[in-house]
């Protein structure tokens, strides 16, 4: 029989409306239930700013269920500001039959874990909170292409997020205000990983001419220990085909030992083949791999690890200046005809070169080409002397330094060249008459 009861017992007050009243409420707090027979439909009405809200605080599973007709649990929650569930002491929250055709399952652990067992769309976005600094800090989850960088650690993820990414629990944040890369992870015993290790990493799309460089910062804390590093290749069909030189491409670390301190090792993959820092002939796609602490297997700190695509078609355009460490290979800069206007043969170049001044030196510490090149004895010109005597080819930089563009200085010579050529042919030519005559 329907029936309405409201239980004030031990002070609480509590509202049931249904078929049987099946419980008592208890607590400080006001309490509502309404049920009905299995074969009747259940519903929960609250005013426009009210929150609608199921508790289960004892082990078991709350069950929200059946067919949703219009297929969007939104059209039923419309006007209301929040529907909650709440589950403790390893209790289960499950939202099943959220459309009229499908089976799909939404529930919360009682750990705080999510599964959705079917596509979900949200809309208005995820929002995502950075529990390593501030609970106050949220940001969106997007997908986004980090550009050159195809792979890296974002610092910003929590200790659950790193260990997932990498696939085990021997990975964790860890404070070192020494970590060359921003951020430090401890590596405790052997930890494997890579596509073949379920870990997160992505699988990385190689194009025929496609050329990588990996880079990590790497030290032993406990112990001494071996290390691999480098790529497990894959076919078209994500199917993995190994690597080089062994079962997996080992063309970062092949059982190298860091020692305490902080060391960079990197290596570079390109082309296909057998040797090491290649990949497999068949290779589609592939992912960063390394086998940390694989001898040894005490504990290590890892920091700035890496992947960087460092080919790349078409043109760049710089505005600024563009520094290089180590050599620079191009094959030339534009010189077609069709890009230049007010042709005229270079005149007096013997005139202008007797001008200029070669000079020997030495660059001053601290200065860019110094840390850049770390070269200290060099040859050529002083800027200032060459502005005097073409001021064309001298251009203040930003930094209001003079830079010089030393190849202009080439047709002077080849001219010079030229002139003297000439001069010596028509002294031979003298000597030759002179002697001719005498």
């Amino acid at each position: 029989m329907l029936g309405f009861v409201i239980d004030e017992t031990g002070g609480t007050r509590s509202a049931f409306v249904g078929y049987e009243k099946n419980w008592i409420g208890s607590g400080s707090s006001n309490n509502l239930a309404i049920s009905s027979e299995t074969s009747n439909s259940i519903k929960f009405y609250t005013n426009g700013s009210a929150t609608l809200r199921m508790e289960l605080t004892t082990a078991g599973t709350l069950n929200v269920g059946g067919s949703v007709d219009s297929g969007a649990i939104s059209s039923y929650l419309s006007g209301y500001n929040a529907f909650g569930a709440r589950v403790t002491n390893n209790a289960y929250f499950n939202f099943t039959g959220l459309n009229a055709s499908g089976t799909r399952t939404f529930y919360v652990t009682g750990s705080g874990s999510a599964y959705f067992g079917d596509t979900v769309d949200f809309y208005g976005g995820v929002r995502r909170t950075n529990v390593r600094l501030s609970s106050d800090q949220n940001y969106p989850l997007g997908h986004y292409t980090p550009g050159e960088t195809v792979f890296e650690i974002d610092p910003t993820w929590s200790q659950t997020e790193l260990q997932e990414f990498f696939g085990s629990s021997g990975v964790s944040w860890v404070s070192d205000s020494t970590a060359p890369g921003g951020y430090a992870i401890q590596i405790s015993g052997p930890v494997y990983v890579g596509g073949a290790y379920n870990s997160g990493f992505p699988y990385i799309p190689v194009d025929q001419d496609d050329r990588f460089y990996m880079e990590c910062w790497i030290k032993d804390v406990a112990g001494t220990n071996g290390h691999y590093m480098g790529s497990i290749d894959y076919n078209a069909s994500f199917s993995s085909l190994g690597g080089n030189p062994g079962s997996y491409g080992y063309w970062v670390m092949l059982g190298y030992y860091p020692g305490s301190s902080w060391t960079r090792v990197s290596g570079y993959i390109s082309g296909f083949g057998g040797s090491n820092g290649q990949f497999v002939s068949g290779t589609k796609y592939w992912t960063p791999q390394a086998l940390f602490n694989y001898i040894g297997q005490n504990t290590s700190y890892i920091s700035g690890w890496k992947v960087i695509k460092v080919n790349h078609r078409g043109d760049r355009y710089f505005s600024g200046s563009l520094t290089a460490g180590g050599n620079v290979t191009a094959y030339g800069s534009p010189s077609d005809i069709s890009l230049k206007t007010n042709i005229q043969p270079v005149t007096n170049a013997i005139d202008i070169v007797k001008k200029l001044r070669g000079v020997t030196f030495e660059w001053k510490e601290n200065t860019e080409p110094y840390e850049v090149t770390k070269l200290r004895e060099d040859i050529g010109f002083i800027a200032q002397e060459v502005q005097e005597v073409l001021p064309t080819i001298v251009r203040m930089g930003d930094n209001g330094k003079l830079s010089l563009r030393d190849k202009a200085i080439i047709p002077l010579l080849v001219e010079a060249i030229k002139e003297l050529k000439h001069d010596n042919e028509q002294l031979h030519k003298r000597i030759q008459q002179w002697e001719d005559n005498s």
